[in-house]
């Protein structure tokens, strides 16, 4: 049925394999993660052509749902039609090229968005300032320099910024001087944006009008279970809060990375506190009424050209690693 390779499995009974794991393939939820759609210099033609085909395979095989019908049916243990989940990470200016694909086979989509990057594509707003300024500081990559801004100085350099954060968290909290405006100002001095490549405001609640459900991503992208109680509670809390803001709902939420060690308890509980409704990670696998909604499993996509054969192989639960399996046949 299978072969073992470097921990992973190549699968000749794929859907055996499902059932294996998570029991009846028709009574659970498979959902799939894509983050990009066009690799290198290919043709977009072609690329176009490739997700067609991936979308006429899913509707042929499975039956599409969105991600509140989904969550909806897990937590009443009605799962039923092979149901499938579509979402995409990052909300990279890539799905403004495919949307019309996915709405063609009628897929429904959900978006996880981090509202720190978005922000980047927008003028400087005090609404959204200080989730722009954590996202520059987070991602910044640059010589070292001291940033003033309201009474607050700070020393930034290329990955070193975790502790800075929590410092500009704490000034924003607590010091009446701090300007979420004039540090976002003083930091897009030091690191002028580059090539646009995701979503702006505009650009993410026109998709949303258009029925793409919109998630959270965190705030700047960050690997949550090794951040302070701060920023923890800060990523996830105040997403929500601006997207909610921005299209009128955020009840989704999307780890950041989502494999071992980038969520915990901790961040279950802020999940839950914040009040959202689902969790979603990045282990392969299946999910049915049993699971937890904080922690459910996604297929991902490589980020590379990948023909029929294989598409259809991962999404029947090819890439489920031999240690997991393994407990399935011991």
């Amino acid at each position: 049925m299978f072969l073992k390779k470097s921990n992973a499995i190549v699968l000749s009974d794929c859907l055996g394999i499902q059932k294996l794991v998570a029991g009846s393939p028709e009574r659970q939820l498979t959902t799939i993660l894509y983050h990009q759609f066009f690799f290198g210099e290919e043709n977009r033609d072609i690329a176009r052509d490739r997700l067609k085909r991936q979308c006429e395979w899913l509707v042929d095989s499975y039956s599409p749902v969105t991600a509140t019908q989904a969550v909806n049916s897990l937590g009443r243990n009605d799962l039923s039609g092979y149901s499938l989940l579509v979402t995409i990470d990052d909300a990279k200016l890539q799905v403004l090229d495919v949307l019309d694909i996915f709405e063609s086979f009628e897929i429904p989509l959900v978006l996880f968005v981090c509202p720190g990057w978005s922000d980047r594509g927008n003028p400087i707003d005090e609404s959204t300032a200080l989730m722009r300024a954590v996202a520059t500081l987070h991602w910044y990559d640059g010589p070292a320099v001291t940033i003033e801004s309201g009474g607050l100085s700070v020393q930034i350099e290329t990955g070193m910024n975790t502790k800075v954060i929590d410092k500009v968290l704490e000034a924003a909290e607590n010091d009446a001087q701090f300007s979420a405006v004039e540090l976002a100002e003083s930091l897009d001095r030091v690191m002028p944006g580059s090539v646009r490549q995701v979503c702006n405001w505009s650009e993410i609640t026109d998709l949303a009008s258009r029925g793409v459900e919109i998630g959270s991503h965190a705030v700047s992208h960050v690997r949550l279970a090794e951040q302070s109680d701060r920023r923890l509670r800060y990523e996830i809390s105040e997403s929500k809060k601006a997207l909610s803001a921005k299209i009128g709902t955020c009840a989704h939420f999307a780890y950041p990375y989502g494999d071992p060690g980038t969520f915990d308890e901790r961040t279950v509980e802020a999940l839950r506190q914040s009040g959202y409704s689902d969790g979603f990670i990045t282990r392969v696998g299946f999910a049915n009424g049993s699971i937890d909604p904080c922690e459910l499993p996604r297929i991902t996509m490589p980020e590379a050209v990948m023909g029929q054969a294989e598409f259809r192989a991962r999404v029947r639960g090819g890439g489920i690693p031999f240690s997991v399996i393994k407990k399935f046949v011991s």
